[in-house]
């Protein structure tokens, strides 16, 4: 079985041929979870650093990092429907 971040990314990319205002929704709600996801993970930071635990930071960073890995995906996957029509200005 697929992850449901997996699989709703998979879902909204494989939509973007045939209706890719529905694709950029589904992208929409994905980036609305990602990022909800990294401001946690962003205050779990914070407080790490507050609390001066070496390895609680270490642990905080990495998992930032590696909400931002799977974040990133979604993030180009959106902008590529503007770039591919040819709206340039909108995926700044």
């Amino acid at each position: 079985f697929l992850a449901t971040d997996l699989y709703e990314f998979l879902d909204a990319s494989i939509m973007t041929h045939s209706s890719p205002e529905e694709a950029y929704r589904k992208f929409d709600l994905l980036t609305t979870k990602h990022i909800d996801n990294l401001r946690k993970l962003t205050k779990a930071i914070q407080d790490a650093r507050l609390s001066r635990e070496n390895e609680t930071i270490k642990f905080a960073l990495k998992n930032y990092d590696d909400a931002l890995e799977k974040y990133i995906p979604v993030l180009m996957a959106q902008a590529k429907i503007y770039w591919d029509k040819d709206n340039y200005a909108a995926v700044e």
